[in-house]
C-alpha cells in the first residue's frame, strides 16, 4: 500500500504543519511572527547571546533571522496575494523534468511493441529491452498492451536520481512496492483524457483479459470497480497534468520498502521533495485553498490502494479457478506480486 507522509516540518522551528506561507513550509505561529517583526516600527533587541540561543521561541532576533535565512519574504506592494513561492525555475524545473519523462513513459507504451517474453525481475534489472515499431495495421490484444504497460512504468521508474545508489534486490523490492499503482494511476489518467470514466487500452482493449471477463460475467460489477473508481475521483476532483504527475512520483517515491536505512532515507527525502512541490503548486493554484486542493489530490491514494486490493482479489480467483493463465510472463509474475501482497 501507499505510505505517505503524515506532515510536514515547518523551516523555522520544526513543529509539523501542513502550511505553505511566505514561499516556504512554516506553521502559522512562524507566519505570524515573520508578520509582525517584518511590520515593527523599532528594531529587534540584539540576540544576548550573541546568536548562540539554544531555543528560538525565547530569542525574537535568532527567530526572525531563521525566517530570513528559510527563504521568508513579505510580497511586494504590488502583489496580488501574500504568497511568495521558491524561484519558480526550481518548482518549474521538477514538474519539466517529470512531464518529460511521462512523455517518454506514454511513447514507449503507444508506440512499440515488445518482441520478448521477459519476467517482471528482468524488466527491472534489464537495461534494455528489444522493441519493433507497432504495425499500424496491427490489432493489439490484452498481453500486448499490458506487456507495454508494465515495461513502460518500470522504465519511468528506473529514471529517478537515486537509483543508481540502489543493489539489484533493493531496485527490485522498490519497483514492486508501488509499480502496479503508478500504472493504475496512468491508465485512469489517460481514459479520462480521453473523455472517458472507465479505465481500458486503446482500440476499446479491455485492462481484463477474456479468460477473467467470461468469468465474471454473472458479477461484472465486481470488474466494473477496478475500472471506474480512479477515473471517478479524477474526474471529480478534475485533475491537472502537473498535480497527476508529482502525485504518481509521491507515490513512487515510497521508502516502505525492502532497503538499507541510508537509501530508504534517500527516497524519502524525494518524496518528500515531490510533495512539498505539490503543496506549493497548489497554493500558487489555488490560493486560500491550496492546502484544501493539496489533501484532496493525496486522497486519490486511497482510492488508489482500494482499486489495488480490488485487481488483487479478481486475480486471486481467477489462478484459483484457472491454473493455467494464458498471459504474458511479465503480466502472471506481476499479478502473482500483487496477490502475495493481499
Amino acid at each position: 500500500m501507499i505510505s505517505l507522509p503524515s506532515s510536514y516540518k515547518c523551516v523555522v522551528c520544526d513543529k509539523s504543519t501542513y502550511s505553505f506561507n511566505y514561499g516556504v513550509i512554516s506553521c502559522n505561529a512562524c507566519k505570524v511572527f515573520f508578520r509582525r517583526c517584518h511590520n515593527l516600527k523599532t528594531p529587534i533587541e540584539p540576540c544576548r547571546t550573541n546568536g548562540n540561543c539554544r531555543g528560538l521561541v525565547s530569542c525574537r532576533n535568532c527567530r526572525f533571522k531563521q525566517c530570513i535565512n528559510s527563504g521568508m519574504k513579505i510580497p511586494t506592494p504590488g502583489s496580488s496575494n501574500i504568497i511568495t513561492p521558491k524561484p519558480a525555475s526550481q518548482l518549474t524545473s521538477i514538474l519539466q523534468n517529470l512531464l518529460y519523462l511521462d512523455a517518454h513513459r506514454h511513447q514507449i507504451f503507444s508506440t512499440y511493441l515488445a518482441m520478448e517474453n521477459p519476467g517482471l525481475d528482468d524488466v527491472i534489472l534489464s537495461n534494455s529491452i528489444t522493441f519493433i515499431e507497432k504495425p499500424s495495421q496491427m490489432k493489439l490484444d490484452f498481453n500486448d498492451w499490458a506487456t507495454m504497460d508494465h515495461i513502460s512504468a518500470i522504465n519511468f521508474m528506473k529514471n529517478f536520481g537515486f537509483i543508481d545508489w540502489l543493489t539489484s534486490s533493493e531496485l527490485k523490492s522498490f519497483v514492486k512496492n508501488s509499480y502496479m499503482q503508478f500504472i493504475m494511476l496512468c491508465n485512469a489518467m489517460r481514459s479520462v483524457g480521453l473523455k472517458s470514466d472507465t479505465v481500458g487500452y486503446p482500440d476499446g482493449v479491455d485492462i481484463f483479459p477474456e479468460e477473467i471477463r467470461q468469468m465474471f460475467t454473472n458479477c461484472s460489477e465486481k470488474l466494473m470497480k477496478s475500472r471506474c473508481m480512479i477515473a471517478a475521483r479524477l474526474i471529480e476532483l478534475n485533475i491537472t497534468k502537473e498535480e497527476f504527475i508529482l502525485l504518481a512520483a509521491i507515490i513512487i517515491c515510497d521508502p516502505a520498502c525492502d532497503c538499507t536505512e541510508a537509501n530508504r532515507n534517500i527516497i524519502s527525502q524525494y518524496q518528500k521533495m515531490y510533495s512539498s512541490t505539490l503543496l506549493e503548486y497548489c497554493q500558487n493554484r489555488y490560493q486560500k485553498c491550496g492546502p484544501s486542493r493539496f489533501n484532496d489530490i493525496l486522497s486519490i491514494c486511497f482510492t488508489i490502494n482500494r482499486t489495488f486490493v480490488e485487481v488483487g482479489e479478481v486475480w486471486m480467483i481467477y489462478v484459483t479457478f484457472d491454473k493455467k493463465t494464458k498471459t504474458k510472463k511479465l503480466i502472471s509474475d506481476c499479478f502473482e506480486f500483487v496477490i502475495n501482497k493481499q
